[in-house]
């Protein structure tokens, strides 16, 4: 339990975040081109975790 605490922290959320969002801006650009639709259903995960980062420091 001790080793998910050490992997799972706030920093490590956040890259997680940007690399999703990477996604979503991956097919925003070559959607038309046909780029697959998981890319932006995995991208729009940003979003949530972004709030709870953001709930978590006001907590």
């Amino acid at each position: 339990m001790n080793d998910i605490k050490k992997i799972s922290n706030a920093t490590n959320l956040k890259y997680l975040a940007v690399a999703l969002m990477f996604l979503d801006q991956i097919y925003q650009m070559f959607g038309s081109m046909g780029a697959p639709i998981w890319l932006t259903m995995l991208g729009r995960l940003t979003f949530p975790i972004f709030l709870f980062l953001a709930a978590d420091s006001f907590h």
